[in-house]
């Protein structure tokens, strides 16, 4: 318990005042009727003699008044913070070299050691992913005095909703040294191998894809994926297909994946078993239960690809060279023809990427924040209070005609 204004404190010394009064004032006697003054006689007995304490609840009652309007002057404050001081290590970092001198160091100073896991245990946890933000209100909640959190802040663990970090909570980043490592490998022919090889570090995770006369024997070669595309196109579009075509190999040319292309135009357009259909027409489109279409939509959209339902797209732009190197079509194009997301699960095992401190520091509450809210609320409480001790001292004090 501590007080913002204490010097308010001095106006306790106002409790004299219903003190004084209730020695001052007589109580009411009764009246006795005589006939003569002469038989009363002059005594000496003093004044106060037959004043005592009166009305003791109202006493009671006015003290109090005195006493909660010094407390809201006062601002009194009530430290909701556990006495306790803990380090929280993900563990991810556990054998980093900074890791160890912040543990050795934090805890000769007292702090407890617990785990960046659901609960933060004090064992080391089996599984050590946990998502950031959820550890970030679930350490608020425990209004710790002070918190070290020794974390390699992963991107992909800071899902959901942003929580904002308090004070109390000190998030140290310990980087990630640099990681090269071999993502996937594909045999295009018996002499032709793409081999994709990434390097994650603190700040990006980069690839390249290399061809290579011969496999790596440490990881098995995919057959690359086999895709029939048809193009139909009316003579206005063109230009369009000739694009698109050209599109379509540069893909295959750096991606693990080989087009057999046909094409067509709208006239003579005969429905052909293919895994793409690229519609480059004014007319409708014709349906297709198999499959995955492709077609010509104008619209102000920004995306040159707009997915507009099961395996249907809306190409919103006319093709042209400016077209393609402004909108990133080409590469658009490949997000949606290669199924990637089993790929992309594996590679964020490698991932190294990491939130900046300025991000994390960005959310940073200020201090006061919950505090004042809990001084707020109870100062509420208290003139609520006062309201209704001062109505109750009112109403007896008209009953009693005090």
């Amino acid at each position: 318990m501590q007080f913002a204004q204490p010097i308010f404190l001095w106006a306790l010394a106002g409790l004299s005042i219903p003190i004084a009064i209730h020695l001052l004032s007589k109580k009411e006697g009764k009246v006795i009727r005589f006939g003569s003054l002469r038989h009363v006689r002059e005594t000496s007995t003093q004044q106060f003699k037959s004043i005592r304490l009166n009305e003791w609840l109202l006493l009671a009652l006015r003290c109090l008044i005195v006493a909660l309007w010094v407390l809201l002057l006062s601002g009194l404050q009530f430290d909701q913070t556990k006495n306790q001081q803990w380090l929280v290590v993900d563990k991810s970092v556990k054998n980093h070299p900074l890791a160890k001198k912040w543990m050795d160091s934090l805890q000769v100073q007292g702090f407890e050691l617990h785990w960046l896991a659901d609960g933060f245990p004090t064992e080391e946890p089996a599984n050590g992913s946990i998502n950031y933000w959820e550890s970030i209100s679930s350490l608020r909640q425990r209004e710790l005095e002070k918190v070290v959190v020794l974390s390699s802040s992963g991107v992909e663990q800071f899902g959901g909703m942003r929580e904002s970090l308090p004070a109390s909570i000190q998030w140290i980043t310990l980087p990630a040294s640099e990681h090269r490592f071999l993502a996937e490998a594909f045999q295009k022919s018996n002499n032709d191998y793409l081999i994709r090889l990434g390097t994650s570090s603190n700040d990006a995770t980069e690839f390249e894809t290399i061809r290579a006369s011969s496999g790596i024997d440490s990881v098995e070669a995919k057959n690359i994926l086999q895709q029939n595309v048809l193009i139909v196109a009316d003579e206005a579009f063109e230009k369009d297909a000739r694009l698109l075509k050209a599109s379509l190999e540069a893909i295959q040319e750096k991606l693990p994946i080989q087009f057999t292309i046909q094409q067509q135009n709208t006239g003579n357009f005969k429905s052909n078993h293919c895994d793409w259909l690229f519609w480059l027409s004014n007319k409708k489109f014709p349906a297709s239960d198999s499959a995955s279409i492709v077609f010509y939509h104008p619209e102000s959209e920004s995306a040159i690809l707009k997915s507009v339902g099961n395996k249907q797209w809306a190409l919103t732009k006319r093709l042209s060279i400016s077209i393609i190197k402004d909108a990133n079509f080409t590469l658009q194009l490949a997000s949606i023809l290669i199924p990637e997301s089993e790929k992309w699960k594996n590679i964020r095992q490698h991932d190294r990427r990491s939130m900046p401190d300025s991000f994390l520091q960005s959310s940073v509450s200020s201090p006061s924040t919950s505090k004042s809210f809990i001084e707020n609320r109870f100062n509420y409480y208290l003139f609520i209070l006062l309201l209704v001790v001062f109505m109750l001292e009112r109403w007896i004090a008209y009953r009693k005609n005090q």
